[in-house]
């Protein structure tokens, strides 16, 4: 990823809702022997932990959150953190790396950000392939990944001035 473009985004176009980053987990499926011991199923609380424990390491290396939003069991979940300034999106983005890499799991993770200028998710890890956001099947389905399917549609949308 070219973090020099990231920087070189005036701040003028940074608007409410333009600073998202997002980490989105995929484990194996089915899983092995070994993953469904350490990675069940439907493992909701793994999910809110790891979303408790970004937030926090976030905050803890002075990035500040407008929002955050997880969903989904930890194997498929997506979390997604709004931050305040365009500025921490790059350094943001590292943080959360060194998070997944730390807790040995960052060969199963995507870690993403979203250009609104091109209404795209991009990649920040692993550097090739498309951004797998949860807008399956299995996510639409999901009563708690509804509210967050409403919400990212209303932060994607850029209000409009009126005179």
């Amino acid at each position: 990823m070219n973090n020099e473009k990231l920087e070189e985004t005036p701040k003028s176009l940074a608007m409410p809702g333009e600073n998202l980053v997002a980490v989105r987990m995929i484990l194996p499926e089915p899983p092995d022997a070994i993953t469904s011991v350490c990675f069940p199923g439907s493992n909701y609380i793994g999910s809110q932990l790891f979303h408790f424990l970004a937030v926090h390491r976030l905050e803890a290396r002075g990035h500040q959150i407008k929002g955050s939003w997880g969903c989904l069991p930890f194997n498929r979940s997506i979390h997604l953190f709004e931050l305040r300034r365009h500025s921490d999106q790059a350094p943001a983005l590292a943080t959360l790396f060194d998070l997944l890499l730390g807790l040995m799991i960052l060969d199963f993770a995507q870690i993403g950000w979203y250009d609104f200028r091109e209404a795209v998710w991009r990649l920040y890890h692993p550097q090739t392939g498309e951004f797998k956001f949860a807008w399956s099947a299995e996510f639409q389905n999901d009563q708690l990944s509804r509210l967050l399917s409403e919400v990212i549609k209303a932060a994607s949308l850029k209000p409009k001035i009126q005179p």
